[in-house]
C-alpha cells in the first residue's frame, strides 16, 4: 500500500504482494517501511531478498532521498531472511549506484549470517558512500561521522 508522507517520524509502508495470495503476512511478502529520524532516513527491510526486491529496495531509497532531501540513510535489513544471493546483491548494489545522489550516505544493518560485503563493494566502487554493519550503533555513529567512505 504506497502513499506518501512528509514530517518527521512519520511512516510510510510500502507492499509487494504475492500474486498467489494477497495476505500481507506471506512469507513472499515484501515491506519497506520509512520513517525519518532526527536527520536521517531509516528504511526497514521485511521480507525475501530476491532480485526484484531488492531492485524495488534500491528504487525506494534513491527516490526517497530525492523527494525529501535527507542524504543520511539507515537501512535495517535484519528482518530479511538468508540467504540472499551474490547476484541479486551485486545487482542492488549497481541499481542504487545508478541513481543514487552523490550526497547520499547509507548504513546497510544486516544479520551477520548474510553480510559478505557484495553490495558495499559494488556500490563504493561506483562512488557511492556505502557500508555495512552488523550493529545499528555502529552504523548510526558511522552515518554521523563527518567520513563518506
Amino acid at each position: 500500500m504506497p502513499g506518501s508522507t512528509r514530517g518527521n517520524g512519520e511512516l510510510e509502508v510500502s507492499r509487494g504482494v504475492n500474486p498467489k495470495n494477497h495476505a500481507t503476512a506471506d512469507m513472499d511478502t515484501f515491506e519497506i517501511q520509512t520513517v525519518e529520524e532526527g536527520g536521517i532516513l531509516r528504511f526497514t527491510l521485511k521480507g525475501p531478498g530476491s532480485y526484484k526486491n531488492l531492485l524495488q529496495a534500491a528504487a525506494t531509497i534513491i527516490a526517497e532521498t530525492k523527494r525529501r532531501a535527507i542524504w543520511h540513510v539507515l537501512c535495517d535489513a535484519t528482518a530479511m531472511p538468508a540467504p540472499m544471493g551474490a547476484f541479486e546483491k551485486f545487482e542492488a548494489g549497481v541499481e542504487l549506484a545508478r541513481g543514487a545522489d552523490p550526497r547520499m550516505k547509507m548504513a546497510v544493518v544486516a544479520r551477520v549470517e548474510v553480510i559478505d560485503y557484495i553490495f558495499e563493494n559494488v556500490a563504493r566502487s561506483r562512488g557511492v558512500a556505502v557500508a555495512v554493519f552488523r550493529h545499528e550503533g555502529a552504523a548510526l555513529q558511522w552515518l554521523r561521522s563527518g567520513k563518506m567512505g
